[in-house]
């Protein structure tokens, strides 16, 4: 990889976690109230993960897929695998409608009604289509095109709307910013297919495909992909949703704020994993490993220098920062704390599950990510009941690190690279 490369990927990462941010501390302040904020924040975690089911772990495969084709000039087999990736999704989307209307009837019956529905479902669609996009995109070596369309041009697009319908309509409920946000990435969908037309596009070979088959095959080869894209949102998400069940909403936007703050310290992981990830696949089957581990090493080094900074502000003045939220979100200074460990941790093994994906060792990492939510839900059913946000914390610690530890050691015995940190001072494979 250039410097040019980095600096370029490492800026817009920047740009977009700082743009992502701000929208979360302007809606905390558009919002009603702190409790309109939490339930907004239920939504999104639902729908986080409602987003990777739909999705059907497309959003991987197209990645390490599309990367190979373009790599190998065959833009005309890409479509055809876009094109199906596409038919899959919207029949995952028509199953996910009368889906979302039992979960609130039974789970919120407090909040629910029909707009609210089709507004969380419109907003599912946006969410799945505009990641999928984005991956193609990825998967044509543009990493950073597709970056910053989906994480800086979409929340400063999100931002914008919610200045707009604050100015109409005065404090936002929570249905109001779920509109907002789905018009938000519907942009960003639009742009990223866009950005990809040219290199994948239509062909022939459209009219000799069996497109039941093609539907098949996809749901079949797509599975561990699936486990893997529910299980890693999930494990963000599901202490949030857990803790909306069993909590109240004001508890739900204190730990969300807690939350947002701790991925300041994943920049660095997810900068790099920008340019690494359609490289991978690619050095994977042509069997250079060594390649594989000094771009692994490389990138490793900016992780430490990028997460760094962000880990030592969040631990002398975590409830400073918190009160960018408002006053009263200071007192999660303990949760913030408990939450980085698991953080910090994640930040060490280095880029496991996307090695682990790109390198044909996607089944036994949905094992261990799927086992790692168990540990989660579990957890949270055990310890938020008498330790509130402390208790959802401290699962998802326990998660997250048994998630990292596995994955390090799939990668080093499997994959025979080293991804965690300590590669920076030893630079042969395991």
């Amino acid at each position: 990889m250039k410097n040019k490369q980095y600096v370029q990927a490492l800026t817009v990462k920047g740009l977009s976690v700082a743009a992502l941010f701000g929208v979360q501390v302007l809606i905390a302040h558009m919002a009603a109230d702190r409790g309109e904020f939490g339930f907004y924040n239920y939504l999104i975690s639902i729908l986080n993960l409602g987003s990777f089911i739909a999705i059907w772990g497309l959003d991987k495969f197209l990645v390490r897929e599309v990367s190979v084709h373009t790599e190998e000039k065959q833009g005309s087999k890409a479509w055809l695998l876009v094109r199906d990736a596409n038919r899959v999704i919207v029949l995952n989307l028509i199953l996910a409608g009368p889906i979302l209307a039992a979960f609130f009837r039974l789970m919120r019956p407090d909040r629910f009604s029909w707009g609210l529905v089709f507004a969380v479902w419109a907003l599912l669609a946006a969410m799945c289509f505009a990641r999928s996009s984005a991956a193609v995109v990825r998967g044509m070596q543009r990493v950073i095109a597709s970056e910053a369309v989906l994480n800086l041009l979409r929340p400063l697009a999100l931002g914008s709307g919610v200045l707009l319908f604050a100015a109409m309509r005065g404090p936002l409920e929570a249905e109001s910013i779920v509109i907002v946000a789905a018009g938000a990435f519907a942009f960003s969908a639009v742009v990223t297919a866009t950005l990809s037309r040219k290199t994948v596009a239509p062909s022939t070979l459209e009219q000799v495909v069996d497109k039941i088959r093609a539907t098949k095959k996809l749901y079949r080869t797509c599975f561990p992909f699936l486990l893997i894209g529910v299980g890693l949102p999930l494990l963000s998400n599901l202490d949030v949703i857990i803790l909306g069940s069993l909590g109240n909403d004001d508890q739900v936007g204190l730990y969300s704020a807690c939350v947002r703050l701790i991925t300041l310290t994943t920049v660095g992981l997810t900068s790099v994993n920008l340019l690494i990830a359609p490289r991978l696949p690619v050095l994977f089957r042509q069997g250079k490993l060594d390649e594989m581990q000094a771009i692994v090493r490389r990138n490793n080094i900016v992780i430490i220098l990028l997460t760094t900074i962000p880990v030592l502000v969040l631990i002398t003045a975590g409830g400073l920062v918190l009160s960018i939220f408002g006053e009263e979100f200071a007192e999660g200074e303990d949760v913030l704390h408990v939450l980085l460990i698991g953080q910090v941790i994640n930040v060490f093994v280095g880029p496991v599950n996307l090695i682990c994906m790109m390198a044909q060792q996607h089944r036994l990492a949905s094992i261990m990510t799927i086992s790692a939510c168990v540990i989660e839900a579990a957890l949270c059913y055990i310890l938020i009941p008498s330790h509130g946000v402390h208790g959802a914390a401290w699962a998802n610690v326990a998660a997250i690190s048994f998630l990292s530890i596995a994955l390090s050691v799939i990668v080093v015995r499997k994959v025979r690279v080293n991804p965690t940190l300590t590669n920076t001072l030893f630079a042969k494979r395991p």
